[in-house]
């Protein structure tokens, strides 16, 4: 186990390319990445970029986020986040993340009867 950096989770809005550093200078040893944000950037960057900054920065990959789903989603947003996950783990993989983490499930309620 090995301390790992999601950088909004502690209120800094970065990109994967500006977390590196401030996760290396921070004394982390991996980052984490939210792919459903920032797979279109990565893409357009190019996915060995993230990896080859990563090492050398001293970091390895903690965990990625593939969805940004919530409890209570609408079925247009689960239909469009969950059709682009193919893609995102793709994008993951390529990028040596092993771990992902999801929060998708809808609560259905039915009142007492």
């Amino acid at each position: 186990m090995y301390a790992s950096l999601m950088p909004d989770l502690v209120g800094i809005d970065a990109t994967p390319g500006a977390s590196v550093p401030i996760a290396s200078r921070a004394g982390f040893e991996g980052l984490d990445l939210r792919i459903n944000r920032f797979a279109d950037e990565i893409l357009r960057l190019g996915v060995d970029a993230l990896p080859d900054a990563m090492e050398a920065a001293g970091l390895r990959p903690g965990y990625c986020s593939l969805t940004a789903m919530k409890m209570n989603v609408s079925d247009e947003d689960w239909d469009r986040e969950t059709a682009d996950l193919p893609r995102r783990a793709r994008i993951a993989k390529e990028l040596g993340y092993r771990r992902a983490t999801s929060v998708g499930a809808q609560a259905i309620f039915s009142p007492a009867t």
